[in-house]
Parts: C-alpha cells; structure tokens; sequence
C-alpha cells in the first residue's frame, strides 16, 4: 500500500496521520446502516462432510452387482455434479467396464448435466486401461459440454492425450479418428470464447490430417474474426476460402457485413451487400437486418427505412428481428409515433412480437419521459399474451424514479417481485437512487434489503449510492460502515463509491480519514484519480494545510495525473487563505505554462486577496489585465473587487464599476449590491443605500438577510433604534428572514447601552425562531455579559457551546481571561485590555480551568491551544510551557497547530535550538511542519551565522516530500535572499539539484533570476552561474 501521508519515517504507527485504516467492525449510529450491514455477514455454508457422505452412499450403492437398478441411487442424482461424477469414476478405475457402465448410466439420465471433468476422467480410465474401444462419441459429447474457457483448455488436451496414445500403437486398443464434423464442432466450441490462436491451430491441423476444410469450417473462422473485428484475418480466410474452390454463401456475406459494420466502415459493408448477387449469392432477411441495424446505428434512420421497403422486392420478408431492430432505430431517434406503427403492422402480418419487441417501445418512451405512453404498450403487450419479463419492470421503474414518483415506482417493483420476475440490480439502483436523491436514507436502505431477500446480489452501485446518500445527510460513520459491507462482500470500490465519502470528511476538516478511506481504496485495486487528489487537496486548503495541499500536487505529477483548473484554483484559494499573496500569483503562472486558462473564478480569489490587503490599485490593474487575456469578467470577478474597494473606503470607483458592469451586460447580483451599500453606510450615505435597497427589487434582485443586516447595522451604530425596527419588520415582509447575523447586531447594540431585557427578548425570538448561535453570537454575548459583571452568564454560554456544534475559539478564552482578570480587585484597574496575554496571569488561567471544572466543562486541546498561543504570541514561553506539560499529564494530545505556534515563537525569540527541539518533537508525532516554519527557523540560523547547521536542515526538508516550487518560493526566495543571504541560498540550490530534485522551469527560472539580481557580489564570487539545470519530466 502506497503512502499517502508526506511524512518523515520517523513517523511512528500512533502518529495522528500515520495510522493505516482499521478494519475492526465499529457500532453503527443509525439503524438504516445497521440493517444495511447486517445483510453483509457472511451466511452459514454446509459442511465438509456432506459431499463425502455423498459419495460414500453412492460408492456403496455402485459395489453392488445390481447398482444401476438401485431407486436411491436414482434419487441422489440431481445432487451429482461433474466433479462428483469424476471422483466416483476415479474410485471405479480398476474396473474400466464398470466405470464405462456407470457413465453411460449417468449421461443417459435427463436429471444429470453433463460436464468436461466427468468426460475427461472416463477418457483417461479407458486410455490407461487399453480397453477396446473407439472415443469418438465421448469426446463429441464432451466438446457439447463446453461451458467456459478452462473447459476448452481441458477438453483439447484429452484430444491431443488420446490422439497421442492412438499414434504409439498400431496394435492399441482405443480408437479415434477424428472427422470434418468434430473439428468443425470443435471449432464452433473454442470460437464462442474468441480463442482464435486455437481455432487457426485446429484448422492448420486438419490440413494435416488430409480432412479438407468446407465451407461451414471457413464460415466459422471468418465469423468470429469478424466479431473480434479482425477484418484483416477474415480476408485472409475468404481467400483461402476462395482458392479451395468454394464459393461464399450467405452466412460468408453476412459475416464480412457484420464485421465492417462494427468497425464503422457503412461503405464496405453496403457495397458487399450490393456484390451478394452479382457473385451469385442470394440475400436474406440476416443480410437486411444486419445493414439496418448499422445504418440506425449510424443515425441514417431514413436510409435504414429506405432498405427495409425494399427487402419484399428482393423475396426477403423482415423477421421480428429486423422490426426489432428497426423499431430500436426509430425510438433512439424519438420517432416513436412510427416504430409503434410498425409493431401495428407487425401484428397484422401475423407476425408475432415478442418481449425484446415490445421492451424496445417501452424503453423508447419511458426515455423520451411519455411513463403512460410506456404503461400503455405494456397493457397491449400482456393483452398480446406476452408477459412482461423483468427488463420491462426495470425500464418503467428507472423511469418513475426520474421523474420523482418514487411510490409509483416501488408499487412496480412489488408488483414485479409478487408476478416471482427475475429483477436485476437495476430495478433496485433505480428507485435506491431515486429515495437517496430525495434524501429518504431509511427507505433507500429497506430497498437494498429487499434487494437481497429477492436473492439480487447488489454490485458497488447501490452501495456507492447509498454512501453518497448519508453523507449529504453528515452521517458519515454509517457511510463509513457502508463501505466496510462493500469490502466484506468482496466488492471493489470505485471513486464513485468513495469521493463523497473523502470529500464530507474533508470538508469538516477531518483529512486524516479521507486518507485512510483513500488507502483503502488503493489497497483493493482503484487508483486515486484527479477528482480524489482535488478534493484532498481542498480538505487540506480548507485546513490552512496549503504547504500540504502542494505536497499532494508533486504526489499527483509523480503518478503521471493531469492537475485541472479546479487543482489550481483550490491551491490558489489556499495560499491566498494563509495570507500567501505572492505564492498565489506563483501559481497562477505555473498554470498558465501548464496550458490552462485560469477563469472569472480564479481571479475573483486572487481580486479579493488583493482588496483584503489593502493592494486595491494592484487588484484594479489585474482586473483590467483580465479583459486582454481575453477573459470576460462575470459578476463573481467584478464583485470581488467591488467588495474590496467599498472595504477600503473606495466607494467612487466602486460605483464606476458598477456602471460598466451594467454597460458590459453584467448584471449585479445580491451580493454586488449588498457590498456596495456596505460601502454606502461606512461613507454615512444612507439616503443612496436606500435607493439602492428600492431599486434592486425593482431591476428584479431580491435582496437578501445580508443586505437588510448592513442597513440596520448602520442604523443601531447611530443609535436609530426605531429605523432599525422598521427595515427589520421590511426585511419580514418581503419573506427574507433574520439570521444569526441580523441578530446579533442587536445583541450588540443593545449591549452598548446596557438594555438588558432587550438582550434577552432578542435571546427569546431566536429560540422562537429556532435560530441557532452562531461564534460571532456566542462571543457578542459573552463580551456583552461580561462587560455587565455576569460573569456566570458567560460560562453558562461556555457551556453551552462546548455541548454544541459550534465549539469556543482562541477570541473566546480571550474574553473569558479578560473578565476574570478584571474581577480580581488586585489587578491594576485599566479599561484597555487589548494586551491580555500579556497582563494575565498562571493564577488566573487555573482559576478559568477550575471554573470550568466547576461546570462540567474540562478543559481540552482546543482551551490549552488557544491559551497557549495568545501566550506564545506576547513572548511568554515559560508558562506556556507549563501549560503544555499539564496537557500532556491530563492526556490530551497537541496537535499540529500545537507545535507550529511553539516553533515560530521560538523562532520570533531566535531560540533557535529550542525550535529545533520542538520540529523534531513534531515529526516524530506524525505531522508535517509547516513550511514557513522552517521558513523561520533557516533564516534565523543564517542570521546567526550557523549555515552548516541551516544545510543540514534544508537536506531534511528535501527528504519529508514538500512542494519543491514552494520550497523555492518561501524558503529560499521569500526567506533567504530577502534577507541578503544569497551565497548559502544558492548553495542549498545545488543540494537540490545534486539530489536529483528539479523544481518546475518557473520556479527555477524564478530563482536564477532572483540570484542573478540580488545586490550582492557573493552570487558572482561563489559562482553561481556554474550550476546548471535538468527539466524533470513531470514538470
């Protein structure tokens, strides 16, 4: 099994993102994946012993004189199979006139199949016994009984034993002489399983035996090179054919026919068809049928019809087939007002139709969406006599459940399963789809189990259905135990089966169990494939892990995969994410040499990145560059840019904007228009914000809770309570209901001014209106209670969101620490506590703990990061390495984010050993340090002089599997050389290459020239210029 995990080996089997999946069966949270697993244990099998006593009864009743009048023994023998039959011929070998006995015996019986193995093993008796004999029935009945490609294997080498025995020995008792009817016979068998090297030795071998071929032995050979669509060997034989002195018949024709027409060449097809008479061979309805078939295949329906009015004139009278065929032509073209005339006049020529015929009109009208149409044919079809078989249920099932009458569509599968019909997985997958889509996980899995009591083994489908159905549903531990039933079964997961169960958990930022589901999935054969490296490499985005995210693109290049548009922008979104601007840009470069175009969304993330950093003119001058790449920009771009310059006070340009997104055909959606009235209120225009708000309803854009909430934000900041009121009761009316956000600004304001009883009149409609805190509610009220002295208000809302789905933050033990530091009267009295993390202290962090306690509420990794970070982040390392030690004693394990604000702490104090203590801690727990952390800790060695020691750390960094472009882009580009340390950057440039490891040509290219320009004569003194570059391939 490959690793997916971009660790150093020092990774033990505990590490968080080193842990191989385990197959121990866990409890299931739901009863639909209960039921659905219990079906998957595996069913008890009979015992050893009951085939031995089978054949012990039958060897007893066989040692006596008078077995073959024996009742029982006739009775036993359904249960005999081929293989019983051997063994009991083996057991009579030393009496091969008994054993010859019991076997015509047994063949003779209707209740006994044949098989190769009983066959074999009579042979086999009779050649080492000599007995006098000649084979050559048995062997023809033996070759009958063919039924796989092993049996062919079987079957040639007893010809070839008995022809070998016959050939050593004049005077040898057996006998066999083979004739053209068994080689042709043999070679019909061996061709039904496309074993073409055989048949061509058989027909060279009875060349041998002086047994001229005829021409069903060379209409057997072109045959199946046709099907395999060999056309090439088909000639071939057609001219041996020919130079032997046959003629071709129509059987000849027909074949040649059908194989040009599967290879798609109409032409050669039509023009054999129009030679058949000059060459004295008479067309018949298969020759017709088989140039419709193509030409409806082709979609020349009206040439199809053209040949079918023309076959009564050649004496050739189309069969079922050839109106089947022609019908399925005329449905595929939805023409189905003429196909169901055919079956009409089908009916009238007293040709009778049978289920293939009346299944094509079915499935013809059930695909153009006429389900009574469809209902209607299978009426006249069971008036007809023919009774509808499963293939009928099937179709008019599938095609209820597409048009959503799921009730309908399981009353035809009941009536199916009532009438005792062989239903197929698709009739089941059908409607399991059709309650997924609907979100009904109960009775999708009562269908699976119906499923298999109607004795219908499901494939991945269902499966793979059903798991997406649970985790739309967030049920991911039933999904979970979904695929470990499709494992037990022996089934073999697709992507299908497993993306929506790697994407839910990468969406929740669980990536350590998407990979293991991954693992999973390579273990049993399927290749992760771009669609998983995507959402992996989003989970990891979404997780601020984009240093993880890159690793996974050279992972993704080394397997040979293409990166798409939706790989880059998910990096992208990433690095802008973490604040990595110019990595983003980087990238944005290496998709463009990789020959895609980035998209309106690609730069909008870019646009936003820009504006949020306050780069608005920079933003503006991509945004017109966007237009001379040819890419016109949509509504998503022109918003994203709209948003950041009303955010960055720009309110004019903004405005301009929207008069050309107007001038270009844009239109502004709600969230152009929310923006810009955000926008509006900071510059304090009410009055055009209200235009605003009239005239989006107007142009037909309903504005949405947002838009109201920064209109009645605006209006509580200045103290108008009452306008607020009436917007909100506005916001009502128009159907648009308030959010946690529409909330909360009340909250706020009403907490500025101390109205208490409002508070909790706002606390009351949102339970009313079961809307549910959110972090940015559940912090307002804790800062609000607590600027109040309700201290015990605030820890029953910790408690409150430590039992909830929305679990404290860093901000929140803020603003617990802030108040309990306030409420000790020996701390210095001061309104500004914006430096908490600096000011608190050991005493009051255990009293938050003890509180806590008090509550229920333990502290646990999520409390000790975030106190440990604000502490690490004011320079207080001391305690907030106690604090670790108490974390580790009371078993709670740290986490990456754990040791990444250690490591940049120590860094930021430039103790530099320390931080290396802490990385080596970090790796040997698991994880991957991020990269601006070694980022951090090269550049203070440098600065301190320690280069060799840097060395030695950028060679481990090679080894853990990063990006190398983002270990160019951060480490030594944005690391080193910005701080003027170009000799060792480019030192460790040639440790990279020396290995083998070649970044991509623009990242190269970006370092050279970096190097090249740096103000520094070192680049020239150590000669840089030396090095030289060999492309990888995947780059």
């Amino acid at each position: 099994m490959r690793s997916w995990r971009p660790l150093l080996t020092t990774a033990g089997p505990s590490s968080p993102e080193s842990r191989l999946f385990s197959s121990v069966r866990r409890h299931f949270a739901s009863s639909a994946a209960a039921v659905a697993v219990s079906y998957a244990e595996p069913l008890p099998v009979a015992t050893t012993s009951t085939p031995t006593c089978l054949l012990s009864e039958v060897s007893s009743i066989l040692s006596r004189r008078s077995w073959n009048r024996s009742i029982i023994l006739r009775k036993l023998v359904p249960s005999l199979t081929g293989s019983h039959i051997a063994e009991l011929l083996q057991s009579l070998s030393g009496d091969p006139s008994k054993a010859l006995a019991f076997y015509r015996w047994i063949c003779s019986r209707p209740d006994y199949i044949d098989s190769v193995e009983s066959h074999e093993a009579i042979i086999r008796i009779l050649l080492k016994s000599n007995f006098p004999i000649s084979v050559y029935k048995i062997v023809i009945s033996m070759i009958k009984s063919c039924g796989s490609e092993e049996d062919v294997g079987r079957t040639l080498s007893v010809i070839r034993a008995v022809r070998r025995s016959v050939c050593r020995s004049d005077d040898f008792s057996i006998r066999f002489v083979p004739s053209l009817w068994l080689y042709n016979l043999l070679m019909k068998s061996i061709a039904r399983f496309g074993l073409m090297n055989e048949v061509k030795g058989l027909f060279w071998q009875m060349l041998k035996d002086e047994i001229l071929p005829n021409i069903s032995t060379y209409n057997i050979i072109i045959k199946t090179y046709c099907d395999e669509g060999n056309l090439a060997e088909a000639q071939k034989f057609l001219w041996h054919l020919l130079n032997a002195g046959l003629r071709p018949d129509s059987f000849t024709y027909n074949s040649l026919m059908l194989g040009f027409c599967k290879e798609k060449e109409l032409n050669r097809a039509c023009w054999i068809f129009v030679m058949m008479p000059e060459n004295g061979c008479i067309r018949n309805e298969y020759s017709y049928t088989i140039l419709i078939h193509a030409l409806c295949e082709a979609h020349h329906i009206d040439k199809a019809l053209i040949f079918f009015s023309k076959m009564k004139d050649d004496g050739c009278f189309p069969n079922i087939h050839t109106y089947t065929v022609l019908m399925n032509g005329l449905c595929k073209e939805g023409k189905m007002h003429v196909a169901e005339k055919l079956l009409k006049e089908i009916s009238e020529l007293g040709v009778f139709p049978n289920n293939v015929t009346y299944n094509t009109l079915i499935n013809g009208y059930c695909k153009v969406g006429q389900i009574d149409a469809a209902f209607r044919i299978k009426e006249y079809m069971e008036l007809n006599g023919c009774t509808a078989d499963g293939y009928t249920y099937a179709q008019i099932i599938h095609s209820l459940c597409k048009e959503n009458r799921l009730e309908g569509a399981e009353a035809m599968l009941n009536e199916g399963i009532k009438n005792n019909l062989q239903l197929n997985t698709f009739a089941f997958t059908a409607l399991i789809n059709g309650y997924s889509k609907s979100g009904n996980v109960v009775d999708s899995t009562r269908i699976l189990n119906l499923m298999r009591s109607n004795n219908c083994k499901p494939d991945i489908y269902p499966y793979s259905i059903l798991i997406n159905c649970l985790c739309m549903e967030n049920k991911l531990d039933d999904a979970r135990n979904i695929l470990n039933t499709v494992l037990r079964e022996g089934l073999v997961p697709n992507s299908f089966t497993c993306a929506p169960l790697i994407d839910a958990y990468c969406k929740i930022g669980k990536v350590s169990a998407a990979l293991e589901v991954v693992e999973l999935m390579e273990f049993n054969g399927c290749k992760a494939n771009t669609w998983i490296y995507n959402l992996l490499i989003q989970g990891y985005c979404l997780k601020n892990s984009v240093h993880k995210a890159m690793a996974l693109l050279s992972k993704m290049l080394d397997e040979g995969l293409c990166p798409n548009n939706y790989t880059y922008m998910s990096l992208i979104q990433g690095q802008c994410n973490e604040g990595e601007i110019e990595s983003a840009f980087r990238l944005l470069g290496s998709m463009e040499a990789r020959g895609l175009a980035p998209d309106q969304h690609v730069y909008s993330i870019i646009l936003h990145t820009l504006c949020r950093c306050g780069r608005t003119e920079e933003a503006l001058s991509h945004f017109n560059s966007i237009a001379e790449k040819g890419i016109r920009a949509n509504v998503v771009v022109y918003t994203a840019l709209i948003d950041g310059l009303c955010k960055d006070n720009k309110v004019q340009v903004a405005r301009l904007l929207i008069d050309e997104m107007v001038s270009e055909n844009v239109k502004p959606d709600v969230y152009t228009y929310t923006s810009f009235i955000d926008g509006l209120c900071k510059e304090n225009n009410l009055q055009e914000a209200l235009l605003i708000l009239e005239d989006m309803s107007k142009k037909g854009v309903e504005p949405s809770a947002a838009t109201f909430t920064v209109l009645i934000d605006d209006r509580l900041k200045n103290r108008e309570h009452e306008h607020a009121k009436r917007l909100l009761n506005q916001m009502i009316s128009s159907g648009c209901l308030p959010n946690q956000f529409t909330y909360t600004v009340f909250i706020r304001a009403y907490f500025s001014e101390g109205r208490m009883e409002d508070v909790e009149n706002v606390l009351a409609e949102m339970r009313a209106a079961a809307v549910p805190l959110d972090l940015t509610a559940y912090t307002t009220l804790m800062d609000g209670f607590g600027n109040l002295g309700f201290i015990d208000r605030v820890f029953c809302l910790l408690k409150e969101m430590m039992g909830s789905a929305c679990p404290p933050d860093y901000v929140t033990y803020f603003i617990l620490l802030k108040y309990l530091w306030r409420r000790n009267p020996d701390n210095p009295c001061s309104n500004d506590t914006s430096d908490i993390w600096k000011l608190v202290k050991m005493e009051t962090i255990m009293e938050l703990f003890d509180e806590m306690i008090e509550i229920d509420c333990y502290p646990d990794l999520v409390t000790y990061n975030a106190i440990m970070s604000g502490l690490c982040n004011a320079g207080r390392l001391g305690e907030a390495n106690l604090l670790f030690t108490k974390m580790k004693k009371s078993g709670l394990v740290p986490d990456e984010d754990t040791y990444t604000f250690f490591i940049n702490s120590c860094c930021r104090l430039k103790m530099y050993t320390d931080a290396s203590s802490w990385i080596y801690t970090m790796i040997g727990s698991g994880f991957m340090p991020h990269i601006r952390s070694y980022q951090l800790l090269l550049t203070g060695l440098c600065e301190e002089g320690k280069f060799e020691e840097a060395k030695l750390w950028f060679n481990d960094i090679l080894r853990i599997g990063y990006n190398l472009d983002e270990i160019i882009w951060k480490i030594l580009v944005d690391g080193l050389l910005k701080e003027g340390h170009v000799s060792v950057c480019s030192e460790m440039l040639s440790i990279m290459l020396d290995r083998g490891q070649h970044p991509s040509a623009q990242a190269y290219a970006l370092i050279t020239e970096s190097l090249l320009c740096a103000p520094n004569e070192e680049a020239k003194l150590f000669g840089f210029q030396g090095v030289t570059f060999t492309q990888s391939s995947h780059h």
